[in-house]
Parts: structure tokens; sequence; C-alpha cells
């Protein structure tokens, strides 16, 4: 006789276990099959019947699947067969998705989300139990006819496999052996057709038993189901006298089965409680403290679950118990596509076929589990991930292998001129040759890096069979990843996949990659066991038959409790209905609705419903589920439908801003506000917090100082006397006095950004662009280079002056152009030619300009030296200025170009920007260059006086040249005024005082410490214009 049981989780278990115990009565050791719905509730019901008193010995827990398997194998048909390959499904389907670029499907075939939804739409035909797509009528039959070819092309490859569809037709075409009886089924409520046509082929061999939680009755399906079962002679018989869960949580699951009708409403309990968050963080943080909470009660940590619907909440759930220190269970595992190894692997296949972009290689390079050491040989050197990312945007690399190597072989040349170079670089500070020497050094690893790495990438085939696909990723995952856990695991994986070549036909890469990024996001690594000592996080669709002592549902918001269901494109939800046995998608609802009942079922202690108000990732707001109204009114009756959510019985609604009175602490931010909270008069919250937290305290004093009117060592001044005091007059004391213009010229833009640049060395480093015109000054040092060519040839063939020789002049300067036009070429500084091209007409254009500038001069002086260094033993001497004080600082540069005729003598400094300053003018500070040229020039040249000489700045541009100078003439009160104007910001620089100065909106706009500034920098910085100490240097900005 065949027997229906339904009743509550509690009396089903006992039930089973009491049928199983009496079997055993006689000391039968013959094997007890006990079918269930997943291996997960095989291991629960394995551990439910040892706690019941009984035995699970010789009780074995099978899947349908794993009946239908071992049928096959007794009959000696599973041999014949051969499996069908890990994801071979989804090969195929890929497969045949390009089949429908010849036909109806031609617009969609070929868009990635085609052979996913052809796969599912396979699948649901295939569990109806249909190898056709049958004749129906519809409105557009040239879809129906397109979709029958490739559903006949689907089954056509699958025909050599084994897979699930043919797994069941053959087993239920076979009689079940005698051994196999009396079979007890737990669960097993939601059938499709071909898994049912298989178990009424069970019914047939002897007695079966089924239990069933009795909330599926209220189930349309299960109530078909459950009729179908009563026409085979099923009888029906219902447990009661169990173990009920307390209070309101057993009220509610009654009501599953059972609606009340009047019943008086309770008052609130312990047992079901009701959380509204902000949003999901405070969600999953207020579900870890329930979760402690009970655990100091005696409850163990493997007694509680966590019923899941919406995906995302697995991650913020891992990430909150282990910021707790709360052990877990992650039954869906972690995907291999979000670990290092498996994300690298994916960025590194995301590089081939392409142009190797900067941004994506560092990416690989800066996260994927390399092995740097087995890559390069290296011994305890050490590699630098970081390094290497900010050398490559310091070369300014976009894409393409050509670029990388050149680019990073024009940063090192540029690096070892720095070190050749050093000692006649202008400027106080020592140059920094340490630092210059480990770029080198990491330069030299990256390079051998790269060319290992993009040697990998461009081996690997474009097209070819999935063994040559896999054998590529495993190659390059067995030379440079490091070895453990997660490589181990993709390598298995690939082995596996290299299979899928038995599916037949060659793969292009692209579809190949595809597929692999989607194994790698389903293929996932173990998180914990389930119910040893860890939370148990599990699909909610996964709890029908377990039970917990205290269960959690997070995510209860509107369109996710029910989840919409997707209407299924190829097959319309009316063509559906007319196929039989092809249920309609939107009955995915109503099992969404039974999933939910049997997890409110699997508590016996306690059920806590959570949900956020608000979404954390786009601020959209949420509206709790339906179904949490419909709990409301049969716990509490229909008056509740109407009043505000607020006013729910044992609802703890979270305020957005601040932890709950009476909530008690579980992290150590929580802990300081609930502290702070209760301190009595006269502590107040910064006095506890300054205590406990020196960062605070210290910010806290920065922020009063910052807000005050005078300046503080949080505007940038160094204390005097203090440590930062200490330091900066020993690296004043190493440069021996020693001082460059330009150094000074900064600080007096912004004493704050000289501390930035000049003292702390921090480059601005930005993503590289694309460039489609030269870098400035790139393009400045070509300019140097090409004059600097072109007037030592003029010298050379004595073209003086200029205006006798205009036609040969112009010609010798178009030489020169298009020579250094060729080197340009050669260093590839812009990606396209026609745009190089165009840049450097311009630059000829500015050339020629100044050419026709000197040929109009009044004073053709001849050209006499070029690139000149001072201020060094073997360049002139020390170019010294005494200051008022008596201190003297020394000048050393370079000069681009000196003139002279006779005593008359010009400097000239070519410029390629905007023309800035005035004549005569030091710009308040801004423009000491000029001056301090005039001082190298009388040391130079040993001048008694400086009246014939004058600095200028040559401004180039096609337009016309435009000239700013500074004359000798006058120059004692000139250098005085000098004197005076270096005197304060030197003063500045010996006293640390690298206060922000935000006046010219230009230069803050385009200054690369902007960020560090703030949007508020000049508001703040005019609060302190009443400090005394900045008088000095507001006086030269008058």
């Amino acid at each position: 006789m065949h027997k229906l049981y339904l009743g509550s989780t509690d009396l089903l278990e006992r039930q089973l276990a009491r049928d199983i115990r009496l079997l055993k009565e006689g000391r039968s050791l013959r094997r007890r099959l006990v079918l269930v719905e997943s291996n997960l509730a095989g291991v629960y019901l394995r551990r439910r019947l040892a706690f019941l008193g009984g035995s699970h010995c010789a009780v074995s827990f099978y899947t349908l699947k794993d009946l239908a398997r071992e049928m096959l194998s007794r009959g000696g048909e599973l041999s014949a067969l051969e499996p069908l390959p890990l994801y071979g499904e989804e090969w195929l389907a890929a497969l045949v998705a390009r089949e429908g670029k010849a036909g109806y499907f031609q617009p969609v075939a070929e868009q990635g989300g085609f052979a996913r939804t052809l796969l599912q739409t396979f699948r649901d035909l295939e569990e109806a139990g249909l190898e056709e797509l049958p004749s129906i009528s519809s409105r557009e039959p040239e879809r129906l006819a397109a979709l029958q070819a490739l559903y006949r092309s689907f089954q056509r490859r699958k025909e050599p496999f084994l897979c699930q569809a043919k797994l069941f037709r053959r087993a239920a075409s076979l009689a079940p052996g005698a051994d196999l009886y009396p079979l007890f089924i737990y669960g097993c409520f939601d059938l499709p057709p071909l898994e049912k046509e298989f178990l009424g082929r069970l019914f047939d061999g002897g007695a079966v038993t089924i239990y069933w939680p009795e909330a599926v009755i209220r189930h349309k399906a299960s109530r078909e189901l459950m009729d179908w079962l009563l026409d085979r002679g099923f009888v029906r018989e219902e447990l009661s006298f169990g173990e009920e869960a307390p209070g309101n949580l057993g009220r509610l699951q009654r009501s599953l089965v059972h609606p009340s009708s009047g019943e008086a409403a309770p008052a609130p309990d312990s047992t079901v409680k009701l959380i509204s968050a902000p949003e999901e963080t405070r969600e999953a943080q207020e579900i870890a403290r329930e979760m402690i909470n009970l655990a100091e009660e005696g409850l163990g940590f493997g007694e509680m679950a966590v019923l899941v619907r919406d995906p995302s909440y697995y991650s913020l759930l891992a990430e909150t118990f282990t910021a707790h220190g709360i052990p877990f269970y992650l039954a869906t595992g972690i995907p291999l596509g979000q670990t290092r190894s498996g994300r690298g692997l994916i960025l590194f296949l995301e590089l081939v076929g392409g142009d190797f972009p900067r941004a994506e290689v560092m990416d690989l390079v800066t996260y994927a589990p390399l092995d740097f050491k087995k890559v390069l040989g290296l011994g305890e050197e050490a590699v630098s991930p970081a390094l290497w990312d900010y050398l490559t945007m310091e070369a300014g690399i976009t894409r393409g292998r050509e670029q990388w190597f050149r680019s990073l072989d024009r940063l090192r040349k540029r690096l070892q001129h720095q070190v050749q170079e050093a000692g006649e670089e202008a400027g106080e500070e020592e140059p920094d040759l340490y630092g210059a020497r480990e770029h080198l050094e990491a330069l030299d690893r990256l390079c051998s890096f790269l060319e290992l790495l993009f040697n990998a990438v461009e081996r690997f085939p474009l097209q070819g069979s999935w063994s040559e696909f896999a054998g590529a990723c495993s190659d390059f995952m067995v030379n440079f990843f490091s070895p453990g856990e997660e490589t181990q695991a993709l390598l298995d994986l690939l082995k596996q996949l290299g299979r899928l070549d038995r599916c037949g036909e060659r793969a292009d890469f692209k579809p190949a990659r595809t597929l692999l990024n989607q194994v790698l996001q389903q293929s996932r690594l173990p998180a914990g066991r389930f119910q040893q000592e860890g939370v148990n996080v599990l699909p909610l669709s996964s709890a029908a038959v377990l039970r917990f002592k205290a269960v959690f549902i997070p995510g209860l918001v509107d369109k996710n409790f029910p989840a919409p269901v997707q209407i299924d494109p190829l097959l319309p939800e009316a063509e559906r209905e007319a196929i039989p046995g092809l249920a309609p998608r939107r009955r995915r609802l109503a099992q969404q609705s039974l999933d939910f009942a049997l997890a409110l079922g699997s508590a016996s202690r306690k059920l806590v419903l959570s949900w956020p108000r608000q979404s954390g990732q786009d601020n959209r707001e949420h509206s709790p589920s339906f179904y949490l109204i419909n709990l409301m009114e049969a716990l509490w009756g229909s008056e509740f439908a109407g009043k505000p959510i607020t006013s729910w019985p044992g609802l703890n609604w979270l305020p957005s801003s601040f932890l709950e009175p009476e909530a008690r602490p579980i992290n150590e931010a929580e802990f300081d506000l609930k502290a702070v909270g209760e301190l009595a008069p006269p502590l107040g919250p910064q006095e506890y917090l300054q205590r406990v937290d020196p960062w605070l305290a210290q910010t806290l004093r920065a922020d009063r100082a910052r807000s005050g009117e005078t300046l503080t060592e949080y505007d940038g001044f160094f204390p005097p006397g203090g440590e930062a005091c200490r330091l900066l007059s020993l690296r004043l004391q190493r440069s021996r006095g020693m001082v460059g213009a330009t150094a000074l010229e900064t600080y007096a833009r912004c004493p704050y950004a000289y501390f930035m640049g000049r003292l702390l060395r921090l480059p601005a480093v930005e993503e590289p662009e694309e460039s489609f015109r030269l870098d400035p000054l790139e393009r400045g040092q070509w300019v140097h280079r090409v004059l600097e060519r072109f007037y030592r040839r003029l010298l050379d063939r004595g073209l003086f002056p200029l205006s006798h020789f205009e036609a040969a002049c112009r010609q010798l300067l178009d030489e020169v152009c298009r020579e250094h036009f060729s080197l340009m070429e050669e260093e590839g500084l812009l990606e396209y030619p026609l745009l190089l091209e165009t840049a450097w007409e311009q630059i000829r254009d500015s050339l020629q300009a100044l050419l026709t500038f000197e040929m109009e001069d009044p004073l053709p002086l001849r050209p006499e030296q070029f690139e000149v260094f001072f201020g060094a033993e073997n360049a002139g001497g020390p170019v010294s200025l005494e200051l008022p004080d008596g201190e003297k600082i020394y000048f050393r540069g370079r000069i681009d170009r000196i003139d002279r005729a006779g005593d008359a003598i010009r400097i000239i400094d070519y410029k390629t920007g905007r023309k800035k300053g005035r004549d005569e003018s030091l710009e308040g500070g801004t423009a000491l260059q000029l001056p301090v040229y005039l001082l190298a020039a009388a040391r130079l040249f040993r001048l008694p006086d400086l009246e014939q000489a004058t600095a200028c700045y040559y401004f180039l541009d096609p337009a016309g040249v435009k000239r700013v100078a500074f004359s000798g003439a006058g120059w004692p009160e000139k250098e005085e005024q000098l004197k005076e104007t270096v005197a304060v910001l030197y003063r500045g620089i010996r006293e640390g005082r690298f206060f922000p100065f935000p006046m010219d909106e230009y230069q803050c706009r385009y200054c690369a410490y902007k960020y560090i500034c703030g949007p508020e920098i000049k508001y703040h910085f005019q609060g302190k214009l009443s400090d005394r100490r900045l008088e000095d240097f507001l006086k030269l900005k008058e």
C-alpha cells in the first residue's frame, strides 16, 4: 500500500524515523532507500535520524537523478552511454545559436544573451518531455519554424550523449528492482513531467511512502500532483500531535495550512521579529547582532540559517559575518570568477585579441596571484606592482605592444639622463638618485615580465578546440600564477572543459571566452560545512524540508519577493499554454510563494524577517513585499492591512543615522557610540573619543586649528623647533645654500604646491589618455633641440646677419625640422601620423615666425652660446646673491641661448606656452629667471656692470613671437628689489611656511594638488589673511 503523509516538518521527520526503525526490528541489513530533493536534504535527514534515536546505517539517501543512474547502471546501459561533458548543454546552445544567423533570428543571433535564452527554452521543452516542438497556431509561424529547426539541431547534437532527459526516459522504461522497496520519498513535490513519469514507474514495483509538508497542499501545482498520487492508489494520512513552534511563530506556521478566522490577535513576542533597515549593509549588520545575541543565549551558530532569495546578499552576508567573527557555511560556495585566480584568468583572456590597454594590463598585474619570483627567476628581490603601475602612467602608455616598450624605453632614457645629469640639475634639494635608480631596476623587471606576458597572450589560439583553449589557459596559470586551492580548482575545471571537444566543431575564441566567463561564475569553491558550527547561508528554495531553530529571511522587498518572472521571448505565454505539458513561466510565481511558505515553516524557535528601505547601490526606495503584509494580516488580523508600517507589532525600525539606544554593540564603532550616549556630565563625546582614538584627537585638533584666524601646523606652518623644522634644516644644509629660480617661483605661486612637489616630491599621477597632441613638456624639448642645432649650423655656415641670407636660413630651418620630424616619428610620440604631422607643422610655423622676428630685430646680435650651465664650479663658478640679512644663496641653472655684439649681451629663454608676465617685473616672485640670468651673465663674462645686458623670454607661436624682457639698466635698484623678494621667499622656505595660496584661480584650476586642498580652500585661506606672518608674502603680491 502506498502512503502519503502530510504534517509539519517535525512530525514528518519523526514518522520517517519510526518507519525506518520498524523495518530494522527484524535486524535486516538490507539497504533502505530514501529519495530526497537534494544532497543537502540527504545530509540533513541523516543527522536528524541519528538525533531522533534511530540509525541511518544501511539507509541511503538518493536524489531522483541518482536513482535513475543506478537503475541504468544495473541494466548495463550506463556504461554504453557517453555522459554529456560538463557545461556541454551551454556549449551546444552556443553552437546552435550560430545557426540562427542564417534565418529568422539573424538580427539577434550574435548577441551574447541569445544562446542563454535558447538554452532556457530548450530545457523547458525537455523537462516537459517534448522531443519536438508541437504544431500550434501562431501569429509568427516563421519564428516557430526557426525555433523548431534550432531545437532539432540541439537534440541532434545531444543525441550521442547521456543527458538528463534521456536518463529519465531510459530509467522509466526499466522495471525497478525489488530491493528498492519499501521506498521512502521525502519531499519531491515539484516534479517536471519526465521526473513525474519516472516516479510513476517506481510506484509499480512495491510499496512507496511519501512525506510532504502540509503547507504544500495550499498551492495548485502540488494539489494537482497530490490528486495524481491519490489516483495511483496512495492513501492520505495527516499527522498531528507533534512538537509545534512556540508563540506567534507557531500561530503563523499554522496559518499557512489553516488560515485563522476571527482568532484574537496575540501580543508581540520574541518568536517573530521584523527588521526594517535603512539599506542592505545595516540590514546584514542587524542580522549579525541578532545572531550574536542568540548565541549568547546558548543557541549554536550551526542551528541558525539565513535563507536568501537575492544572490547579491551572499557576498554581503559573508563580509558582514567575517567582520564580526561569525562562522558560516555558504551553500552556494564562492564563485571561482570572484577569486583572485579566477578573476586573474578572466583579465588575461580579456587581453587576448586586443591591443594591450594599459589599464587592463595593470589590472591583471596588480590583482592576479602572479608569482613574480617564478616568472622572472628572482631570488629575494621584491617586485612592486604598484610601482610598475606608477611607472606605466609616468611613461604615458595607453595601448599597443609597440607603444608599451617604446614608451618605457623613453622613460628609461629619461631616468638615466636624470642620474647622469644630476649634478647639473637646478634646485636646492639633493637629486633623488636612489629613487631614480630604483625606478630603473623596476623598469628592467617590468619589461622582462611584459615580454613574457605579451608573448603568452599572443600565443593564445584565436580558433581551435576546447582542449587547446583549456590547455593554453592552464599553461598560462601554471607558468604565471602562485599555486594554491583556487588555482588548483581552476586547473581541474579547465581539464573537464577540455572534454567539450566531444561536442564537435572547433570554436572561435570570443564565444569560448564568453562561455568560460559564465562557467567561472557558476563553478564554486566550497565555503564551510553544513550545520557544522557556522551559520547556514542557503538559497530560500532549498529550505523546503530543512529545519533550524532560528531562521532569517532578508531582502523582503517588492520585486524580490516575489521576483518578476522573465517571459520567454521565444515562446510567449499564450503559445506555452497551447503546448501539452509545457508550463507557462508565470507558474513560477506560485512556486516562489510555495518556497516562501516552506521557508517560514523551517524555523522551530525564532523567525526574523527583514528588508531594506533603500538600495545602497543606486538609492532606489524599496517597499516591503506584499508577502510581509499578508503575514501581518495572518498574525494580527485584517485590521492591520491599512495601518502604517511603523505601527506593525514586533517591528524594529532602524533609524538611518545612529545606533538604537537599546541595541547591544557588536563592534568597536558601535561600542564607542553607545558609550558616548551613556557618559555622565561633565564628560562629553569629544573627551571620550579623543581618549580612545588618538587619530580622532589629532583630527579634531587639526580641524579646530584650521578653523581659527591664525596659521598653524595644520595649515602648512612648521612648528618652530619641531622635528619637521629639524629635517628641513638638514635638507637646506646639504644644499649649501644652492637654490633654483624656478623653485623659488613655485614657492611664490603657492608655498603648499612647493611643499608637495619640491620637498615631498609627490608627482601628479593620472590615467594616461590617448594623445591627440604633443605633451607641452615634450613639445618644448623638441623646440629647444631644433633651435640649438639650427643656430649652430647658421654659425658654422656664416649666415649672419640673418636678413642678408633669408632664403638660405629658411631652407636650413626646414632641413633641420625635417631631420627632427623623422626622429619624432621613430620615437612614436603620437600614434597617428597625420596628427604628428599637424603638430610638427605648428612647431615649424612657430620657428619660422621666430626667424622672421629675429630678421626684423633692430639690434641683430650674434648667437654665441647654447644650453649654457651656470652656478657649478666647472661652469663659471657660483652665482651668488647676498640677502639683506647677510646670508648668501647660490643659483644654478641653464640658459637656452646667449647672443652678443660688442659689449651688448642678450640672454634668451624659449617658451612654448601662452605669454606670461610683464617687462621689468618680478611678478610678485613668480618671474625670477630673467634677473637671475643677468646675475649669471655677469659671473660668466666678468661684466663690470649690466647696463647693456638684457634677458628675454621668447614666447613662440605661429602667429608671431611675443617677448618679455628684463634689462640690466639701473641694475643696482633692481638687484635690491630682487634681494628683498628672494629674501621673503627663501625665509619662508627656511622657516617652514608652506601654506596654500589659492588667490590665482587659473593656477588653482590646473594645480596637481587641487583635490588635496579641496573646493573650499579659498574661503578657508581668506579667514587667515589677518595673520601678521603673511604680511611680507602678501606685500609681494600687491
